[in-house]
């Protein structure tokens, strides 16, 4: 897919948008072509300095980015415009660009053009959002029941989560626990994340859910969950339990979106560092 960021001069909003996009696609940037253009700039100019400081502070270099005008070659190769305010937005439906392939970046973002860096830092990151909450519409995640084959990238999640985390022989003795039922869910066909649980007697216990750092934010987590959920459902489970750090504040807000509710604290339940665990349960019938 080719994404194309359009402002005015194509030297704060759209480079910083084009870098920030870049940034959070690196697990699967073959999927993506992206760049972005100006409606009023000429060829050749550097991005704004301030757009620079401010992309530097996260890790995002638009250094070498020199502005580039809109052209009809462009307008005809784009699969999804995405522009940074609504005339922007309006321009491109004027020449003819069809509505389903414009979106308006975060509603519209102010131009801070001759602004200090706090307003640059401001509209960096309400680019940052944007672009994550577009990327999470644009990205496909399947939710399928975890096999061998999946064992050396699961690994890699849990080195990248936990502080003890699960080995490969682990996850191969839950493919044959009849009690286990674990998913994982693939982006554009790379392990994204897992879930998994024991059902026995009626009852659901959730064992883990990891998702890896370079997708969250993505909505991966939910769509783990979810999955379970609705399996549990289906299963006529009672409930759904499970443990959580009680400084995973990310995790606990998820597994109350949810309806899980708390129903105890196991003290010092983990190590490493040690801290007690919130139990959170869902009543599913």
């Amino acid at each position: 897919m080719t994404i194309v960021f359009v402002c005015t001069g194509n030297t704060c909003r759209s480079p910083m948008a084009e870098g920030i996009f870049k940034k959070l696609i690196l697990p699967f940037k073959d999927e993506f072509t992206v760049k972005s253009v100006g409606i009023s700039t000429f060829n050749g100019n550097p991005a704004s300095e301030n757009a620079v400081l401010a992309c530097n502070e996260i890790d995002v270099d638009i250094s070498s980015h020199r502005s580039t005008l809109i052209t009809n070659e462009i307008l005809n190769e784009a699969d999804l415009f995405v522009a940074l305010s609504k005339n922007h937005r309006d321009m491109l439906l004027s020449v003819g660009i069809p509505a389903e392939r414009v979106h308006t970046l975060g509603g519209g973002i102010d131009d801070p053009y001759f602004c200090e860096l706090d307003v640059y830092r401001a509209c960096r990151d309400q680019i940052f959002e944007g672009c994550r909450l577009l990327l999470k519409q644009l990205i496909s995640i399947k939710i399928v029941p975890f096999e061998e084959k999946h064992i050396n990238e699961l690994c890699e999640i849990e080195k990248l989560s936990f502080s003890q985390p699960w080995s490969a022989e682990g996850f191969k003795s839950e493919l044959q626990n009849d009690t286990a039922h674990f998913y994982v869910a693939e982006v554009f066909g790379k392990v994204a994340g897992y879930i998994g649980a024991h059902f026995v007697c009626g009852e659901g216990y959730i064992a883990n859910i990891a998702v890896s750092p370079n997708y969250r934010g993505l909505g991966i987590g939910s769509a783990l969950l979810d999955c379970l959920v609705q399996f549990a459902k289906l299963q006529k489970l009672s409930f759904l339990t499970l443990e959580v750090r009680q400084s995973n504040i990310a995790a606990i807000n998820l597994y109350k979106s949810f309806g899980f509710i708390d129903a105890g604290i196991r003290k010092n339940f983990y190590s490493n560092p040690t801290e007690d665990a919130n139990i959170m349960t869902l009543i599913v019938n």
